[in-house]
């Protein structure tokens, strides 16, 4: 078995460590992604519904204690317009800035990961010319096993071609998984906005709107 493995590995040229990294980094940011976006989209159900009760019956400073203390995006972006409330700033621009560098942090890996399984079958499809160049270079040649070397060339480019294309498919499907979980994401981060400003409208001293 581990044989077979090899020997299909080395018989796949000089690019299958390359198809291999990219395969490793489309999984990577795959899992990156997902994980962080999940951690918005996985908030508790009833996280509005506290917060609008926290916002109600706490003070700002415990408040703000609370939600310091607390793991994720979304209570970190509350307590970021939490401080700005306490220091007579607008909590909406606050939350808008943590979320658009929220945004933007996804948005860039995403297109990371774009870029890697977009790189998979072109990769693919330069191990299929290198193994026809191979083989034509056997078919010319008048030394040699031609037969062995025209071989050797012909399975260069199919096992190159059929790995780009299983490499870049879980990117393909993943990217959409990915973006389909940011629009998710997104509705939890504008719910949370909405409660956020309405609750901390005027609790600045200068009485500046959100």
């Amino acid at each position: 078995m581990i044989e077979s493995v090899l020997s299909y590995w080395r018989t796949g040229g000089p690019l299958m460590p390359i198809l291999a990294i990219v395969s490793f980094t489309i999984w990577f940011y795959f899992l990156r992604v997902r994980g962080d976006v999940m951690d918005v989209v996985r908030v508790q159900d009833d996280f509005e519904d506290r917060l609008l009760d926290d916002l109600g019956n706490r003070s700002l400073e415990e408040n703000l204690a609370h939600y310091q203390s607390l793991s994720g995006a979304i209570p970190q972006a509350v307590a970021t317009s939490l401080s700005a409330a306490a220091a007579d700033e607008r909590p909406g621009v606050a939350f808008d800035r943590c979320r658009q560098a929220y945004r933007g942090r996804m948005d860039r890996e995403i297109r990371v990961l774009s870029a890697f399984t977009v790189a998979a079958p072109l990769l693919g499809l330069l191990g299929t010319v290198i193994g026809m160049v191979t083989t034509f270079r056997a078919v010319s040649t008048q030394f040699g096993n031609t037969a062995v070397a025209v071989s050797e060339g012909i399975s260069q480019a199919l096992i190159t071609t059929q790995c780009g294309l299983i490499v870049a498919l879980p990117g393909i499907f993943g990217v959409a998984r990915a973006r389909r979980l940011l629009e998710q994401a997104g509705s939890r981060w504008g719910e949370c906005r909405i409660h956020v400003v309405r609750m901390l409208h005027g609790v600045s001293s200068s009485g500046a709107s959100a």
